[in-house]
Order: structure tokens, then sequence, then C-alpha cells
């Protein structure tokens, strides 16, 4: 037994287990070394809550700021309000399908279950690799299955898309959603596009940063993935609205003369600084209606750029080059529908592959 601290004027005691003396020896030099350190307070008196903090702590040097606020939102939110009083070394399973009947009551989506589900689990695998616990718990918890099927992606035809655009040529923004439609970029690496990445003589585009929002006000960072740093190649069309846009946008910083914020964006607001994302939605939103095209999101411009591409025969190695996906297998795994008609043109007719030639 060791001493690992007081609690209401008394000791906190510890037994440690091990297959030999040796064993047993090297945990309680480890504890004794953390607890002076104090990297951890007694396992003992751990709550889950006590943990998930310092969890955070060391993801904070992992992860991006979104990706870090984004699990900020559900530690707080899910995690610590349903298993924040338990005792770390005391969770059960039973806590864990506890967590996942409280989501599903307060209807939140399955993606947030996922989500739960996917940090718990990480969480407490770090507790294991710093042996402040045996197992994993979450590792015996499933998922409960979605009670509804994925809702089906939204894409617009062809005809669609040269109807949006006849509408939208007037708005100052032309040139955003046509490279969103004939690039497939992100909206925060369209909104942070610069004049510097973009090489009208040569014909395309370096993604080189992405504009994020976070509580704190937006930030410039880099792409999420290495793969999502690339060069994307703009057809002749591409190029002419780009010149053109280049045009408008100098008539405009004129008008405005020195309210006129330089950040040498391609897509500023109308005095040259970052467009605000919920105003760009509401102008896209009402550029659909009025050309009476389905209402989708803006990121569906980006399904839109794929689908087109596939119908046309466009390998999905291609795709995942120009959409900035890691591996062509996610890409497959996405617009796997796309290439359900390719699938059936090449199924082989087995008469005619043993005839003969």
């Amino acid at each position: 037994m060791l001493t690992v601290g007081w609690k209401a004027g008394k000791q906190v005691r510890q037994s440690f287990t091990g297959a030999t003396k040796e064993d047993v020896r090297e945990l309680m030099n480890r504890a004794i070394v953390q607890r002076q350190d104090g990297i951890l307070p007694p396992v003992s008196t751990l709550t889950v809550a006590n943990f998930l903090d310092r969890w955070m702590q060391h993801k904070a040097g992992e992860v991006r700021r979104t990706s870090l606020q984004s699990y900020r939102g559900i530690v707080e939110n899910q995690l610590k309000l349903v298993l924040g009083r338990e005792r770390l070394d005391k969770l059960k399973p039973r806590h864990i399908d506890h967590l996942q009947k409280h989501i599903q009551a307060k209807k939140l989506s399955h993606r947030t279950l996922e989500h739960a589900h996917t940090l718990l689990h990480g969480a407490l695998n770090h507790a294991v690799r710093l042996e402040l616990l045996p197992r994993n718990v979450a590792e015996t918890v499933k998922l409960p299955r979605r009670s509804t099927p994925r809702s089906e992606m939204k894409v617009w035809t062809a005809a669609q898309v040269g109807v949006f655009l006849e509408h939208a040529q007037p708005h100052r923004l032309y040139a955003l959603f046509y490279l969103a439609l004939s690039t497939g970029m992100r909206r925060g690496e369209l909104m942070a596009l610069r004049w510097e990445n973009t090489d009208l003589e040569q014909g395309f585009i370096r993604v080189k940063q992405s504009l994020v929002e976070l509580k704190e006000g937006l930030q410039i960072t880099e792409p999420k993935t290495r793969a999502s740093k690339r060069l994307i190649p703009l057809a002749a069309d591409a190029v002419d609205v780009l010149r053109s846009h280049r045009v408008r946008q100098a008539q405009e910083r004129a008008q405005v003369g020195t309210k006129w914020q330089e950040h040498d964006l391609v897509c500023p607001t109308s005095i040259g600084t970052y467009l605000d994302s919920a105003n760009l939605t509401r102008a896209f939103q009402q550029l659909s209606k009025v050309a009476g095209v389905p209402v989708i999101r803006l990121h569906d411009m980006r399904h839109t750029h794929a689908s087109l591409l596939a119908l046309r025969g466009v390998t999905p190695k291609v795709i995942a080059d120009r959409l900035g996906h890691t591996n062509v297998g996610f890409t497959m795994q996405v617009y796997t529908h796309l290439y359900d008609e390719q699938r059936r043109e090449a199924a082989p007719n087995l008469a005619e592959l043993i005839q003969p030639k």
C-alpha cells in the first residue's frame, strides 16, 4: 500500500499488484513520481471530468484548433455532463450505455453519437497507456445503428449548373461560385484564396490556406491534410472568369477608395476583407431560389463538381487529387453511387469473353 494523497484529513491509500515484486515496486515508484510532478491526482480520486481535462490539454498539442474546438464541445456538453462525476477507475460499460441513451433522448444526430463514442474511446485509450486503467471499457460497447439511413447526397445536374451560373453572372461573387463548381474547392479554401496563389498565364490555382471560424474569430490556417495542399489546373473558361473578375475587383477598389483593405484576396467583401460565411451562404441560397434550381448547401457544389467529373468518366484518382482527398478509397466511398452505371457497363458478357477471336 502507498499513500498517494489526502482527502478530508485522511490518507488516501492505493494498492498495486504485479506478477513479481519488481513489477509492483516499478508501479509504486512511477506513482510516486507522478504525484510529485503533479501529473495526475491519485487514481482513487480521479474523476472522468478531471481526466478529460488533462486529456484535452494533451490533445491541444496534437490536433488543429478547429478540431480541438469540436472536441471541447462534445467533451463539455456530453461526456462530462453525463460521466464527469464518475470515478475513472470505476467506469463500466453500463455508464457508456447510459451516455448513448442520453444523447439519443436529446434527439441529437447519430453523427454526434459517433463523435462522442470516438472521443471517449480515444481518451480511455490514453488512460490505458498511462496505466491508469487496465482496459478500455468503451471497446465492449457497440454503437447503436442509425434509426434513419444517411440522407442522399444532393447535387445539381449539368443543366441546373448552367441555369444557376446564368442567373449568378451579374453577382459580385460570381467568380467564387464558378470556382466552387469548376474546381471542387472547399468553402474555407475559396474564402482564403489569394491572387498570389493563382497563375492565370499557366492556368492553375495553388491551394495553400483555408479560412476557419473559431470562437475567438476568423483564422487563416493550412489545409487540414497534406493532400489538401494541392495544385488545381484550370480550364480556359475558369481562367476567363477570373480575368474578368479581377477587372471588376479593380473597379470596386477604385470606387471605395481609402475604405479598401488590401489582403490580396480573390473573393473578398466589397472593401477587401474576408467574407462572412453566413452572408456567403445567404447570397448563394437567394441566387439558387431566383434561378429556380434546388437549394443545396454551399458544400454541395463541391459534390456537384465531383459528380459531373464522374459522369464524364473521370477516374476516381483524378477526382481525389482535385478534391484534396488523402486516398482514393475515401473518394470511392463518398461517391460510390456515381460509379454504379460504370460498374453495370463493365459487367462482362461471359459468352463474349469465351468466344474465340
